[in-house]
């Protein structure tokens, strides 16, 4: 077995940066000023240009759902106004007359009417402002590169079903949506003919009370439902619901043969179970954008990709104990398993990626299986630390497997001296 001694995790160089990162928008709900989105902000930075997006027309505890459906002022306002007019013009008709004719009560109800419309116009003026905002804010971040992603909570989930649903120019890649409040009916499958989305995540917590109570709010709020907890209805076979979060598309496609039989739905837009979740325990603590929000906007299965980290974590604990004949069989697995990622065996995708590194660098007569036995080694070390200390920036970029990998070989090739 290969040694490790003096490839110390922080000797390894960090990988070059991107010259541009894809951009990541998130969007919180109602009743808050989005705290959660500061808090995965470390966990983002690595990968993304963070763009968060706030907004403070909902943030009050009490009256933000009233203010939804009705603007309470207008109401109240409207209401004080026809009172005045109402004595004015019935001291007038009852100096004349002992009684209302029916004309009066047709009077009166066109009024009450006019101000339950006007109170509704008003609270749909606020709705609109804060989508407009949104979507300046969608189309500023975006420019002219790639459709951003998009993290939605809540009452930003029915914000980007209405910028969705209105400006048909609009166009995002992977799409994020917790506590969803978007009607289960909503159209996607029209959006997914267009091209206007690479995937919908649709993670559902079943034990959440805002997409049942957002039903109610349907006919007055239009798209709002309950997809939160119902998931979407789309025709063919463009929305398929899971029954494990951690199963979603996880066949590893394009020649990864880990999983034959599951191989991916073809579905754009996913329905993902989470039973023990409420509307948001999402944010309790980083481990689930880790575990899924992660993984969901690269594109990997989720199981494998935790089995891949669990393993790590395991690599590095027997290492720690000195369980050697264990470690040497976790090593053998994660060499000779399929991850997803991988789209192959991982010591393949370690070799091809070996290659690609040895161009870049003067000839050397290195025995690249040594270097491979090392670098995996290495490998596991900073995967296991990426995700003991996401926040460190040197180590956070090192969840995306791709890139851990990458830095594992050319550590390696650094000590080595090729």
């Amino acid at each position: 077995m290969a040694s490790t001694r003096g490839i110390a995790t922080s000797q390894v160089e960090p990988a070059a940066e991107r010259p541009t990162k894809p951009v990541l928008i998130t969007i919180h709900g109602i009743r808050t000023e989005g705290v959660w989105q500061t808090a995965v902000e470390p966990l983002f930075a690595p990968f993304y240009q963070h763009r968060p997006f706030k907004y403070k027309e909902y943030a009050h505890p009490l009256w933000s759902v009233v203010w939804l459906a009705m603007e309470p002022l207008a109401l109240i306002a409207g209401f004080v106004l026809a009172v005045v007019a109402a004595q004015f013009y019935l001291s007038l008709r009852l100096s004349r007359a002992h009684a209302l004719a029916w004309w009066d009560w047709v009077i009166l109800l066109v009024v009450a009417v006019t101000i339950w419309l006007a109170a509704r116009w008003v609270a749909g003026a606020r709705r609109r402002a804060v989508a407009e905002r949104f979507y300046q804010h969608w189309e500023k971040t975006t420019g002219a590169g790639l459709p951003p992603h998009v993290i939605a909570h809540s009452l930003g989930s029915y914000f980007v079903g209405s910028l969705f649903h209105k400006f048909e120019a609009l166009h995002a890649s992977r799409v994020i949506l917790t506590g969803c409040v978007l009607a289960k009916t909503f159209p996607w499958e029209q959006m997914a003919k267009a091209k206007r989305f690479e995937q919908i995540r649709n993670e559902m917590a079943l034990k959440d009370w805002v997409p049942k109570f957002a039903r109610l709010l349907g006919p007055f709020v239009h798209p709002m439902g309950n997809a939160g907890v119902r998931g979407f209805h789309c025709k063919g076979n463009v929305c398929q619901t899971w029954a494990d979060p951690h199963e979603v598309d996880s066949g590893c496609a394009n020649g990864c043969t880990c999983k034959p039989e599951a191989a991916p739905s073809g579905a754009r837009v996913h329905n993902i179970p989470h039973p023990q979740l409420g509307h948001s325990d999402y944010f309790i603590a980083a481990s689930h954008a880790r575990e899924f929000w992660l993984p969901g906007l690269w594109g990997f299965p989720s199981r494998p990709y935790v089995e891949f980290r669990t393993l790590c974590i395991r690599c590095r604990d027997d290492e720690a104990s000195k369980q050697y004949g264990r470690l040497a069989r976790q090593e053998e697995q994660l060499r000779e398993n399929c991850w997803g990622w991988t789209r192959g065996k991982l010591i393949d995708r370690a070799r091809n990626e070996l290659a690609e590194h040895l161009k870049r660098r003067p000839a050397s007569n290195l025995d690249r299986e040594q270097v491979l036995s090392v670098a995996i080694r290495n490998l596991w070390q900073l995967v296991a630390a990426a995700t003991e200390h996401p926040e460190d920036p040197n180590l956070g970029v090192c969840l995306d497997p791709n890139r851990a990998l990458s830095k594992a070989i050319d550590g390696t090739l650094n000590v080595m001296g090729a």
